[in-house]
């Protein structure tokens, strides 16, 4: 808490830009988690309303929609180098394109606002991680730490592992 109040922002140096957000993501990753569930709760459905309206947030099946396509373009997205369906069939690919197309532009308008609450969060959080400057106590925290091993085993360590940050 004491470290709230007597945060500091500023830019960082062009060398030490990726240092820093790697270092706040891995320092922050619990508030980030936080925010990011108290910003979608409050904020879907504002957006939902301004988006499509009062009927978006009386129609439940909607939600689960607009979750489900976000995830399912998430899931086809991990899994397009191990499987792919058409790919001992290349006359029916056409089909398969026509189809998504199709089946992405009903679901759509299901879509946005999520897509648009997630980016709003993740600009968010980058925006943070980017600009925060840590105070000494955190640095000579953040040198001790290092030295332990499984600082990566956390969820933010393993994704900037896999993004090779």
């Amino acid at each position: 808490l004491n470290d709230m109040f007597c945060s500091k922002f500023s830019v960082p140096n062009e060398g030490k830009v990726c240092d820093r957000i790697t270092s706040n993501l891995l320092y922050y990753q619990t508030n980030y988690f936080l925010i990011t569930l108290l910003y979608y709760q409050t904020n879907y459905f504002l957006i939902t309303i301004i988006f499509t309206g009062i009927t978006f947030i009386l129609s439940p099946l909607s939600i689960l929609l607009s979750l489900s396509t976000v995830a399912a373009c998430v899931l086809l997205y991990a899994n397009i180098e191990n499987w792919w369906p058409f790919a001992s069939r290349p006359s029916e690919l056409w089909v398969f394109v026509i189809v998504s197309v199709g089946v992405f532009l009903y679901l759509l308008p299901f879509m946005t606002p999520a897509l648009l609450c997630l980016s709003s969060i993740s600009l968010v959080i980058l925006l943070h991680a980017y600009l925060r400057q840590r105070n000494f106590r955190n640095h000579v925290v953040r040198i001790l730490d290092s030295h332990v091993p499984g600082e990566y085993r956390s969820p933010m360590g393993l994704l900037l592992g896999k993004t090779d940050l």
